[in-house]
């Protein structure tokens, strides 16, 4: 029951993953439809900056994840 519980909170982790790789890819076809269409720097900045920050959030979300882990097995020993 405990090792279900647990594969659906990583289930339901790889899934929001996904769904900020895919905010960074739309994102990052933003960031090419603001350049072809108005050549503007603004919307290169915003959309390059939200491309980045979406990333950075999948990042971190498996750095603590794995942060976690390690200090459960530390209190395990």
């Amino acid at each position: 029951m405990n090792n279900s519980k647990k594969e659906t909170i990583s289930t339901s982790k790889k899934i929001i993953c996904v769904v900020t790789v895919i905010i960074a890819i739309a994102a990052a076809y933003g960031l090419i439809y603001g350049i072809v269409r108005a050549n503007s720097m603004i919307i290169f900045q915003a959309s390059s900056l939200a491309a980045i920050d979406t990333v950075t959030i999948c990042l971190n979300s498996k750095n603590i994840k794995k942060e976690r882990e390690a200090k459960k097995n530390e209190v395990i020993e």
